[in-house]
């Protein structure tokens, strides 16, 4: 007569062990090691081929264009393949909404409804939209300044600035106005975005962690720190000066 099992088999608090056999969907006795489509076991190495039948992860195989259907929230949805296997995503714009203000996101590089493969990059909010992380790869210089302002266009375009470093040569203080213009500023009457001091006989460095300019980037040299101020450097008072931009 069958005796009935424990309520957990392997109870501790049974007195002996009872043991389980397995049986197939004809009742037959199995010990798990066929090839059944109904069993799961076996072992897949990397690079290597599976063996009996481990335990698989699916998706919807896709030509590329076509995607799974849309579902509502809360529905299973199955993951989006190639018919290689490779994960696939959907392309929508980015927007401040799908990541915080100022800090770095990864987001695909896809056009609206686009479907396929794509790599991805990281891209930074500028207060509108979102550009690429781009690293600083030019710079705008002032070998040895002119006896001027030194009224400068660095870039006539949006950019970033990531760090501007020189030397002050000689005994006189004076200040680096940094402006948001495409074209050359008009010292005294634009409004700077920083004014940055530059001390006597020093040399100078400065992390700006790649400050946004809408319009451009601008600078001049002037003996005074407010913004109206006109009074130019003398010839040589600032050398080496160096403005790393993207």
């Amino acid at each position: 007569m069958a005796e009935p099992l424990p309520t957990v088999v392997g109870d501790p608090a049974a007195t002996k062990v009872i043991p389980v056999i397995l049986i197939d969907s004809d009742g037959n006795p199995t010990d798990g090691s066929g090839a059944s489509a109904s069993e799961v076991q076996g072992t897949a190495a990397a690079g290597a081929a599976a063996v009996g039948n481990p335990v698989q992860i699916g998706g919807f195989a896709s030509n590329n264009t076509t995607g799974p259907a849309a579902e509502v929230t809360g529905d299973v949805v199955p993951l989006w393949m190639s018919l290689t296997g490779a994960a696939m995503v959907g392309g929508g714009a980015l927007t401040a909404a799908r990541g915080m203000s100022n800090t770095l996101m990864v987001g695909p590089i896809l056009p609206t409804g686009s479907r396929g493969l794509w790599g991805c990059f990281g891209f930074k909010y500028n207060g509108t939209s979102w550009d690429p992380d781009a690293l600083p790869s030019a710079t705008g210089r002032i070998v040895s300044s002119a006896a001027s302002t030194n009224a400068t266009v660095i870039k006539a375009s949006a950019g970033n600035v990531h760090r501007v470093f020189g030397k002050k040569a000689t005994a006189v203080d004076c200040f680096l106005k940094i402006y948001n213009k495409a074209t050359a500023p008009t010292v005294g009457t634009d409004t700077p975005i920083f004014t940055l001091p530059l001390s006597a006989s020093s040399p100078f460095n400065f992390d700006l962690g790649g400050h946004y300019f809408s319009a451009g980037i601008g600078i001049a040299i002037t003996l005074g720190a407010a913004d109206a101020d006109t009074a130019a450097v003398a010839a040589g008072d600032v050398v080496g000066l160096n403005v790393s931009y993207a």
